[in-house]
């Protein structure tokens, strides 16, 4: 691997998390206290050649609770390579792209932290902080976040794409329970949905209520196995290949807007935890197999102006049918969550022709209990509208006098 100039550059040891005739896995912090990961990947007599990477707190804290593997926390844009004496001592740095280095000098795929470093650390952080009741939030870092402050714009972002991606993946996983022969003892629609409480004064991390427990628990478990794999391009092929059409749209736009905002996203809940930061989601879009575009993946809207024939709004998951005008079309499916969030259950429609709708709505499928495929629609906004203007029939003409 060819390299440049040496860079000056001092860093003193954190942590020693793995050793073997000297330390073999440490944490490293400079003089402005950024952290950084640092792995030895090669040695001679003379030196220890070290890869180093920087990771951010919330970074450190997914790698030692054991959410983040060791390749995805080194793997960031550009990385340094030090040569240091075997005391410790840096004689040559040099700041290369991450795509230089070569894949045996990185760990192993889901390689982690050792757990007994891990349990060390845990307990080290446990003492400076007090234990939260609740088991289940997320807490954003990264570039956007300062002094525990969030734009509007980033925060807004993040919730409605993260909304959407546990939506349709519980709407997937629905799918396949249905189409298994087995009961999904919990609704997609309405038991994924999310609502935001923070969890501290100046705290970035927001708890999450969920409107059922074991829709977020089963949606957060496929999260978690679609990100574990983000380590591998063939396993994040194969992990997206088992999502449905509308679960990979909404995960590519989920990795979008992480991306685009340099954001990282750490959650956890009652069984498990995930982390992911924006070079991973930058790393996973750019593979050249999983090219899914949000415009060619996202499943096209529909607007249509007609009356519904049917609302139910008060039961969990909620229901509509509608008809349009002009063309007699017939459209039915469920209410989409946000829409319940935002008019809540009080709202109500009118049945029938005299009240015209104007509605936005995308398709989707559901797999009946007789195994067949059927095209569902989610309603997303519907606005009432004044009824056409019928004009008055025409009179028949006179008769001509002969």
């Amino acid at each position: 691997m060819p390299l440049g100039p040496s860079l000056m550059v001092e860093r003193t040891v954190e942590h020693v998390l793995a050793e073997y005739n000297g330390p073999q896995l440490v944490t490293l912090l400079d003089q402005r206290k950024n952290r950084y990961l640092g792995i030895a990947s090669d040695a001679d007599a003379r030196a220890v050649r070290w890869v180093h990477a920087p990771i951010s707190k919330l970074e450190f804290d997914a790698l030692i609770t054991g959410t983040q593997n060791l390749r995805d926390a080194l793997l960031k844009e550009t990385v340094w390579v030090v040569d240091a004496s075997h005391g410790g001592k840096f004689a040559q740095v040099w700041e290369v792209p991450s795509d230089d280095i070569p894949a045996s000098a990185l760990p192993d795929h889901g390689a982690l932290v050792p757990l007994a470093a891990r349990k060390h650390l845990c307990e080290i952080a446990e003492k400076k902080k007090k234990k939260p009741a609740w088991a289940r939030f997320v807490s954003l870092g990264g570039k956007p976040v300062v002094d525990n402050l969030i734009p509007f714009n980033v925060l807004a972002s993040f919730m409605s794409v993260f909304q959407r991606l546990c939506t349709a993946l519980a709407d997937a996983i629905a799918q396949t329970t249905e189409a298994a022969g087995k009961k999904l003892e919990w609704d997609p629609g309405y038991g994924s949905m999310l609502r935001a409480g923070l969890t501290a004064p100046s705290s970035y991390a927001i708890s999450v209520h969920p409107a059922d427990s074991r829709a977020l628990v089963a949606t957060l478990e496929e999260y978690k196995n679609i990100l574990d794999a983000s380590d591998d391009n063939e396993r994040v092929s194969l992990a997206l290949k088992r999502l449905s059409r509308r679960a990979a749209a909404a995960y590519a736009e989920y990795l979008e807007a992480i991306d685009d905002t340099e954001l990282e996203v750490f959650t956890r809940w009652d069984t498990g935890s995930a982390f992911v930061g924006s070079y991973e989601a930058k790393r996973i879009r750019s593979i050249s197999s999983l090219q899914f575009s949000r415009s060619a993946q996202k499943e096209p809207e529909i607007r249509a102006t007609g009356y519904f024939s049917g609302f139910k709004y008060a039961t969990k998951s909620g229901a509509f049918n509608f008809v349009e005008l002009g063309t007699n079309d017939k459209f039915s499916g469920l209410i989409s969550p946000v829409l319940k969030m935002t008019f809540g259950r009080a709202a109500s429609v009118t049945l029938g022709p005299k009240v015209i709708y104007r509605i936005r709505m995308i398709p989707g499928w559901t797999i009946t209990k007789l195994g067949k495929k059927r095209k569902r629609f989610e309603l997303l906004e519907f606005t009432p509208i004044d009824p056409p203007q019928e004009s008055p029939p025409e009179s028949p003409p006179e008769p001509t006098k002969k």
